[in-house]
């Protein structure tokens, strides 16, 4: 299955510009088989987005992304949250409530926020390991990031043994199938969608290969 693991809507996500049906038609479109929406501090209702799922048959699961004193950070499998939208948490402590509840880290974008400088080899300065233990994998391919900016990220994660993920970071149409995770096993849910992360069963696309000219 071919998901895009970094996608934004609006109202919940007031940096973006698309809706949910116009994100779902035009990921459809660019063929992909679901979406993981991470809003910006805030997360969809399990029952808001159970009825859209149902009413277009397209996969979509819920994660979050969350501001915190390290930056952005991806979270998926989160049972239990209140909006915090206008919050900085610390990373301490969201690693501790991702412990709780079973929960996956991933640091997106992992040069963007400043926290990590790393030589052209993929190894960090002094400090950044010590910060990459928080995290459960890295965002190694984003839709919004230069060629060079991924590649080092990709590096990153290989020195350091963790597995890259991929997704668009789409906040407008123009983002829509840039990027996308292939997972070797069928996703239907959150649980699953944990369980194929923590196993490690899938591979980056960059969808903008396979575009023809």
């Amino acid at each position: 299955m071919l998901i895009d693991l970094h996608t934004h809507t609006q109202p919940l996500s007031l940096c973006s510009h698309l809706s949910l049906p116009e994100l779902v038609a035009r990921s459809r479109a660019a063929g992909l088989d679901g979406l993981c929406l991470t809003e910006h501090d805030a997360m969809w209702s399990v029952d808001d987005l159970a009825r859209v799922t149902d009413a277009t048959g397209f996969l979509l699961l819920r994660g979050i992304e969350v501001s915190t004193t390290q930056g952005h950070v991806l979270v998926y499998g989160l049972s239990r949250w209140r909006d915090i939208y206008g919050m900085e948490w610390s990373v301490h402590r969201l690693r501790k409530i991702a412990d709780d509840q079973g929960a996956f880290l991933v640091k997106p974008h992992p040069l963007r926020d400043g926290d990590f400088t790393a030589r052209a080899d993929g190894s960090l300065l002094p400090g950044g390991e010590e910060r990459l233990a928080f995290f459960d994998a890295l965002e190694v391919l984003n839709g919004g990031e230069s060629d060079a900016a991924n590649a080092l990220a990709a590096a990153i994660a290989h020195a350091y043994g963790l597995k890259g993920t991929a997704g668009g970071d789409v906040h407008a149409a123009a983002g829509v199938g840039r990027c996308a995770t292939r997972f070797a096993r069928a996703i239907r849910s959150e649980s699953e969608l944990v369980a194929e992360l923590r196993a490690g069963r899938f591979t980056t696309v960059d969808l903008r290969l396979s575009v023809k000219t």
